[in-house]
């Protein structure tokens, strides 16, 4: 029995595999720019899951690449075990980069020309490879952040609390981390300057992106995050 695109691209095994190429392309670009330079940039919830590994020493800010290679595996052949009939389906996997192509295509369409990812250090914006980093950095780190764990973080407690209630949760769940999902880009040194509206604007983003991440899963979820600021941020300057 042939296995359904649509229920193969949402499994969160699928989803973590799939991350991986942009993952490397992005930690490819990061050296790329700040191998032997003091300061660099990183998008603010791949620091802050970072941040974690701390215990590591100097190590802590590199580690997580391998952590995550390692744990990729790990969950491959957990379920190959569970599942003898799991396989990588390639053609599955481009269908999920056009999907979320089309989703990130229209993101961008509905929100026009306003900016709710927008990054804040201006004077990098000329650099087309530092922008597409930046890009990818933000659909991988904040879908994880946001949707993978805080979603589902969400949806477990409200579960726990209200067990009848699962159409209710899975929405107050979607609120509750969206609202954060706004929040977090006024945190930090670099913060921009509070403003309700570009607040509410970001706030309907993390709905949009935690029904896709719901409905369609983490790997579809992430190419759109990736797509829509790319569009925003990286491809004005080709």
């Amino acid at each position: 029995m042939k296995t359904n695109y649509f229920d193969y691209s949402r499994d969160i095994t699928v989803g973590v595999l799939f991350i991986f190429p942009f993952l490397v392309m992005y930690e490819i670009l990061f050296l790329f720019h700040f191998q032997f330079q003091d300061i660099y940039i990183r998008n603010t919830a791949d620091f802050v899951i970072r941040n974690s590994f701390n215990f590591l020493g100097s190590f802590s800010q590199f580690i997580i690449p391998f952590f995550l290679f390692f744990l990729g595996l790990f969950i491959y052949f957990f379920k190959i075990k569970k599942n003898k009939k799991f396989k990588i389906i390639s053609s599955y996997m481009f269908l999920m980069i056009f999907e979320g192509f089309l989703y990130g295509l229209l993101l961008s369409l509905i929100f026009n020309d306003i900016n709710y990812f927008q990054f804040n250090t201006n004077i990098h914006q000329s650099n087309f490879l530092l922008n597409t980093y930046l890009s990818i950095g933000a659909g991988i780190w904040e879908e994880t952040l946001f949707r993978l764990l805080l979603l589902n973080f969400f949806i477990f407690v409200l579960f726990k609390i209200f067990s009848d209630s699962s159409y209710f949760n899975i929405l107050l769940a979607m609120f509750f981390s969206s609202i954060i999902f706004s929040l977090f880009h006024y945190i930090g040194s670099d913060a921009e300057q509070f403003n309700w509206y570009i607040f509410y604007i970001r706030f309907l983003a993390g709905i949009l992106l935690s029904l896709i991440y719901y409905y369609r899963g983490y790997g579809v979820v992430s190419v759109t995050h990736i797509i829509y600021d790319f569009i925003l941020v990286a491809l004005p300057l080709i």
